[in-house]
């Protein structure tokens, strides 16, 4: 109250100013524009709206949209955020007095209470659309607060709090947005099995990073808005994609000097769970044995947050690129570039060599298989600097060169600054009684890559109104710490639940330079990226005032399956929950962390419930560890304002095997002539190991071998390969149980083979593979179409060539359209091919609908090649669609009741009316929260009827549920960054019907099934809006923080919050502060 009737009173005496200066900033800024301040509320109401929408049904348009929503809304909350800004600016310079006490507040107030607002405060009032009652009304409600006025009001830093919390606006909207690609793309993840193992940047997207990192070491704010947005395109790209056919691509990888670019396939994206995914890319090559693929399986751990992190990026830079100098700002976009140059990094899943040429792609829709990842092979030492820009791609790069520091600063993933992360902040009650809790806060920090300096830790209790500051000097990579605030005292009269809530802020200086402290400082000292950084994280508690839970009984345990191992082998660790007490506790928040490397860790943190006396696995991770040292595994537990914590300990050896020798014989070949490669492995350890060797020849795997070397002793095992003409590199693996222990490359020349006359006629081998080879009539199939060249001297052609049908139609190739080129080894412009020697041809048609049984006919020049058969399936009756409605619980006839309601969509493909009866479901199943749910049987509707020709009808399945009237409905939950789901439930039903033909007399059987996913859903439009709000309010009244929500109301056109109708300074500051501050500022 003494804080909301201060803020007025400046808004109301300075309001000409404050508004003259924010129309000033308004017109630099946007010209003719729309009004942000009106786009604000438009883009807010469309969002609450999409997200429920989007929420209940999970319609794709509807994803689009809201992602193309929360895109605007971050955009537009930046560019309040920044013309706020530029109205403090404009108002200090004014030279306006903007600090007052408390007692010339009282002052202003009492003068307004005797003489009314200054004339030109109410003709601004009525400008804008107050009327004389609700002017007359305000100076009523100043006069009767007069004297609750005891605090100062300090107007530069209300601004400053004000233009942030447009910030973290910008912020909730792309929360938004990545929730909405986590539930449109990972709406069932898998799993894939491996560790976190330091590999590459993202190659698909290492073009884009680096053009954004060499705008951001060069502090361009417009180079970076624009190439954020270009990193960010592709990634959605990818995220999203959905296609079956094959999608060339190019590919960046920096080899040690320069970044090289090389094209490929990407087919088959698989999303896994926490927002990674993995993909799939094939890239073909040539050599004296013919075409092979190189098939690579990439991991991507980092996706969903990487895409956030772009978003956030581009809210910063923006911001600043329209006037924001809020020194905050830089030191916020150093940690979100630091996080993302991590959050990039890939993983090698596997690596597979297709030489089959019967078999030289994989089907569109091969699964990726799950299966641990592989080291890669590590960065070349950096012996050269390449500057010229054609390295990156002259489409990216066209009037400046990337120097080698930021070129190599940007992609080097080896020798990072010094990174800290918050890995927990936990609310710890010291006091819960009548009328009163005392608290603190405990602040969780770890550093990574590099060691970290000048720490200060600040935070801001929304719900005291109160802070607290703290500061840690140094942290070594791989270290952490623990800081715990000093206490927080809550007065209040309530009862039930309290929500304490605020936000963290933590400033440091990273270190740059090898890890852990780099002894040449110089390298990177002039980057941003050895800078100050900043990064936040809120918290957000809720105390049960009146909680049955015992503390006592609750524990956390972290158990080992090894506690001493050697490099290279693995540990297990699985984390435990025990609830000793009688009662369920909800909401219990975890945090672990997990190193999984000298400088690195990973942390992961969820909210649980644990039933009573029950244990619950919170985490179950494998971690191999390739470097000796001890590594430190740290969990904890918080819950009402208590914490628990454990940790487990694991020292690891050195027991990497080597290469000790490599024999080459003979060393200078001739074309035909057998090599054979001695590899001597040495085995450091005091156990036998079984390993295996293998020999690559220009990248292609051409001999493998096993063997077993003995404790600390020493194996020689004999490579060989044919020796083919040309200049080849040769490179040695030694492996163990699926992990590469040790390398070595080298070089070797081969004679050139006698020279051979070219074949005569043509010589060319065709292959047809349809996909899929079986369909239902109407649906498409792509054809895979090889060619190969059988002479290995002399290309052939040109050639007329054509992939055509029975009936004499045209499948492939395209009109107007030219494919391979001369690294593929053929080309084909207008129809006409030309095959290099020893090459083979290798495309996909595009898909194309079947009705009726097919041959397909490969020609070259008129000449059949090759065939396939395309076969139609016999008609039967057809179930083109099924769909569950997610049932809604309402209370009536004293139980929660609703019907599971499900249905089928079946098609008559016959050319003449088919008659259905006798529907009914033979066996059902309900698994999950809807299980004991059952209170009646199943009803069809209808239970007979015709279908005529090509005619498609619905049947109806529907089901009684109910609850009794003391099992509590779980409602939304508005701490979550969305609505909160329910448990799911699925729903398998096998049903029965018989059909017959109206010409025939005999009655066939068909049998169906509808397997669906349904969920409890109800309306949250009024959390969604409120979520996003909630950061502003809470900023300019804390007090808004302690709360009821019981629903709304709308007054004089104004909607009004129940959740805030308690409290009169948030009555006022959603009814005409917070109006008149967006108009006015």
């Amino acid at each position: 109250m003494r804080k909301a009737v201060g803020v007025m009173l400046i808004i109301l005496l300075l309001g000409s100013m404050v508004a003259a200066a924010g129309n000033t900033a308004y017109a630099t800024s946007v010209g003719t524009q729309d009004d942000p301040y009106e786009r604000f509320w438009e883009i807010l109401n469309r969002e609450a709206e999409l997200v429920v929408q989007f929420n209940t049904t999970g319609n794709t348009t509807l994803a689009r949209e809201l992602i193309q929503n929360s895109r605007l809304g971050a955009e537009n909350a930046a560019n309040i955020s920044a013309l706020i800004w530029q109205a403090l600016e404009e108002l200090k310079t004014s030279g306006v007095k903007t600090y007052y006490t408390a007692e010339e507040l009282r002052e202003m107030a009492q003068n307004i209470s005797q003489n009314g607002l200054p004339q030109e405060t109410v003709e601004a009032l009525k400008a804008q659309g107050w009327s004389d009652e609700q002017i007359q009304a305000l100076e009523d409600y100043i006069a009767k607060n007069a004297g609750e006025i005891n605090e100062d009001f300090n107007m530069t830093a209300f601004l400053e709090n004000f233009s942030m919390a447009f910030i973290d606006v910008a912020f909730k909207y792309n929360e938004y947005e990545t929730w909405t690609l986590k539930k449109w793309k990972w709406a069932q993840p898998t799993r894939i099995l491996g560790s976190n193992d330091e590999t590459l940047i993202h190659p698909l997207l290492l073009r884009e990073w680096v053009e954004f990192y060499r705008s951001y070491v060069e502090g361009d704010y417009k180079g970076m808005e624009d190439s954020i947005v270009s990193l960010r395109a592709p990634m959605y790209e990818l995220i999203t994609y959905s296609s079956s056919s094959p999608k060339q691509v190019k590919l960046a990888f920096f080899d040690g000097e320069e970044i090289t670019i090389t094209t490929g396939n990407l087919r088959g994206v698989l999303w896994v769970h926490d927002g990674s995914i993995a993909f799939r890319i094939e890239q073909g090559y040539f050599d004296h044995n013919g075409f092979g693929i190189n098939v690579t399986t990439y991991y991507w751990p980092g996706a969903l947050e990487a895409y956030k992190l772009t978003s956030d990026i581009l809210v910063l830079a923006n911001a600043m690129k329209q006037g924001n100098s809020n020194p905050k700002l830089p030191k916020m976009l150093n940690q979100k570039v630091a996080e993302l140059k991590d959050a990039l990094k890939v993983t090698v899943v596997s690596r597979e060599v297709i030489t089959n040429p019967d078999y030289k792609k994989l089907p569109p829709s091969d699964p990726i298989t799950p299966i641990d990842p592989i080291n890669p092979e590590p960065l070349e030492k950096i012996t050269a600097i390449s500057t010229d820009k054609t390295n990156l791609d002259s489409a990216m790069l066209t009037t400046e060169k990337v120097g080698y520091s930021v070129l190599r600063e940007a992609v080097d993933t080896q020798n990072d600054p010094g990174k800290l992360t918050i890995t927990d902040v936990a609310v710890v009650v010291d006091k819960n009684v009548p009328g009163e809790i005392k608290y603190h806060i405990k602040v969780s920090l770890n550093a990574e890559d590099n060691a970290v300096s000048n720490i200060k830790i600040s935070i801001k209790d929304y719900t005291t109104g109160d802070s607290d500051s703290g500061s840690i000097s140094f942290l070594n990579a791989g270290e952490s710490y623990t800081w715990e605030s000093g206490g927080f005292t809550l007065s209040h009269t309530m009862d039930g639940e309290i929500v304490v809530s605020g936000k963290v802020e933590v400033t440091y200086t990273p270190t740059c330079g090898a890890v852990p402290l780099s002894e040449n400082k110089e390298t990177l000292a002039t980057s941003p990226s050895c800078e100050e950084r900043t990064i936040t994280k809120e918290y957000s508690e809720t105390i049960d005032l009146t909680s049955p839970i015992d503390w006592s009984k609750v524990d956390i345990k972290i158990e080992a399956s090894r506690t001493s191992i050697t490099e290279g082998e693995n540990v297990t660790y699985k984390i435990t929950v025990r609830n000793s007490n009688n009662h369920r506790i909800t909401g219990l928040k975890y945090s672990i962390t997990i190193p999984y490397s000298i400088t690195k860790s990973i942390s992961y943190s969820k909210t649980i419930d644990i039933d009573a006396n029950a244990t619950k696995i919170i985490l179950t991770k494998t971690i191999t560890y390739e470097d000796s040292g001890t590594y430190t595994v740290t969990a904890s537990i918080s819950w009402n304002g208590h914490s628990k914590s454990a940790e487990k300990s694991v020292t690891v050896t050195s027991g990497t095997l080597t290469i000790t020798d490599v024999d080459v014989s003979p060393s200078n070949p001739k074309h035909g002539d057998s090599v054979s490669f001695d590899v001597s492995v040495k085995n450091p350890v005091s156990r036998s190991r079984a390993l295996t060797v293998k020999l690559f020849i220009d990248g292609v795997e051409k001999s493998s071998k096993t063997t077993t070397i003995g404790s600390g002793g020493t194996g020689v095992v004999t490579l060989t390969w044919t020796a083919q003409a040309g200049e080849h590199d040769w490179r040695i693996e030694v492996w163990e149980d699926g992990k590469l222990e040790a390398s070595r490359s080298g070089g070797i020349t081969v004679s050139d083979p006698p020279t051979s006359a070219c074949l005569s006629g043509v010589p060319l081998e065709g292959g047809l593979e349809v996909y899929p080879k079986w369909v239902e009539a109407g649906d498409s199939v792509s054809v895979h179409i090889t060619v190969t060249n059988l002479d290995p001297n002399c290309a052939h052609g040109p050639f007329n060539i054509e992939l055509v049908d029975d009936s004499g139609a045209k499948w492939w190739p395209e009109n107007d359209t030219d494919y391979g080129d001369s690294m593929r080894g053929y080309e084909i412009t207008n129809g006409v091919l030309k095959i290099y020697a020893g090459k083979t041809l290798s495309e996909w048609s595009k898909p194309k609908p079947v009705t009726q049984n097919t041959v397909l006919y490969l020609k070259i020049s008129g000449k059949v090649i090759a065939t396939a058969k395309v076969y139609v399936n016999d008609s039967s009756l057809i179930q083109t669609k099924v769909e569950c409605e997610n049932p809604v619980f309402d209370f009536r006839d004293h139980a929660y009741r609703a019907v599971l309601s499900c249905w089928v969509d079946l098609k008559n493909p016959y050319p003449e009316p088919v008659d259905i009866r006798d529907i009914a479901v033979s066996e059902y199943s309900i698994t999950g929260a809807l299980n004991d749910t059952i209170s009646g049987t199943w009803t069809m509707n209808p239970l007979e009827f015709t279908l005529a020709p090509q005619e498609v009808k619905r049947v109806t399945f529907k089901l009684p549920l109910e609850i009794s009237s003391w099992v509590p409905i779980s409602v939304a939950d508005a701490t979550e960054v969305v609505i909160k789901n329910n448990d799911p439930s699925t729903v398998d039903i096998t049903y029965t019907l018989g059909y017959k033909l109206e010409s025939q007399n005999t009655w066939s059987h068909f049998t169906g099934n509808i397997r669906y996913e349904v969920k409890v859903k109800m309306d949250s439009k009024t959390v969604a809006a409120d979520y996003i709000l909630s950061g502003t309010a809470t900023i300019i009244d804390p007090n808004t923080a302690i709360s009821f929500q019981l629903g709304s109301m709308r007054i004089s056109g104004i909607r009004f919050s129940s959740k805030l109708s308690f409290d009169p300074a948030a009555f006022l500051w959603n009814g005409w502060i917070k109006p008149w501050i967006l108009e006015h500022t």
